[in-house]
C-alpha cells in the first residue's frame, strides 16, 4: 500500500520548530515528560502507521533471520 506524504507546517508526529530556541525548549519538554508523547501525537501515530506496538525490534530479527 502506498501512502502519500504532504509536509505542511502541522505535523502529526511532534511540534514543528523553525529556530534552534525552539528545539532546545521542545527537547527539555520531552525530557521532563520522560520522552513520552503527548495523547494528541500518539493517536495521529497510530491513525498513520499499520503497526504500532514495540515489537519493531522483533519483526526486524525475524526478518533477518529468515533472509534465504
Amino acid at each position: 500500500m502506498e501512502k502519500d506524504i504532504l509536509i505542511t507546517e502541522k505535523q502529526d508526529f511532534g511540534k514543528v520548530c523553525n529556530f534552534c530556541e525552539e528545539v532546545v525548549t521542545e527537547l527539555k519538554n520531552l525530557y521532563k515528560n520522560d520522552l513520552k508523547l503527548s495523547n494528541e501525537f500518539e493517536e495521529a501515530h497510530k491513525k498513520f502507521f499499520e503497526l504500532y506496538d514495540n515489537k519493531n525490534s522483533e519483526r526486524i530479527y525475524n526478518a533477518i533471520i529468515n533472509i534465504k
